[in-house]
């Protein structure tokens, strides 16, 4: 068993020594989870983007202005909702409220 004691110094610096690399360390896992999920965003937007040229993407339609269109589903966020008008090359944001899908047979 050792008798020897640590001066408060060395336990000051101790401390700050531990406490440095425990920050950088919860850094490091923090830019790692966000690259994760910039990558795994990526691939979702690839893979809707190719459903838009193929024609395979969900429809809704929205009353916008009186008006109902029939629009590409992109995805429903809290509170707003995205759709992308092919005709005009635009993405349309609408309430969550207000739309319904339209249902396709598939063969």
């Amino acid at each position: 068993m050792p008798t020897k004691k640590n001066r408060p110094l060395v336990l000051k610096y101790e401390r700050k020594y531990k406490n440095s690399w425990s920050i950088l360390i919860g850094v490091v896992i923090f830019i790692m989870g966000m690259a994760h999920f910039e990558k795994k965003g990526a691939q979702e937007a690839r893979k809707i983007l190719q459903n838009i040229k193929t024609d395979k993407n969900s429809r809704v339609i929205v009353q916008i202005n009186g008006a109902k269109k029939e629009l590409l589903y992109l995805y429903c966020g809290s509170r707003n909702c995205a759709a992308f008008n092919k005709k005009t090359n635009e993405i349309v944001y609408f309430p969550q409220s207000g739309h319904s899908y339209v249902r396709q047979k598939e063969i």
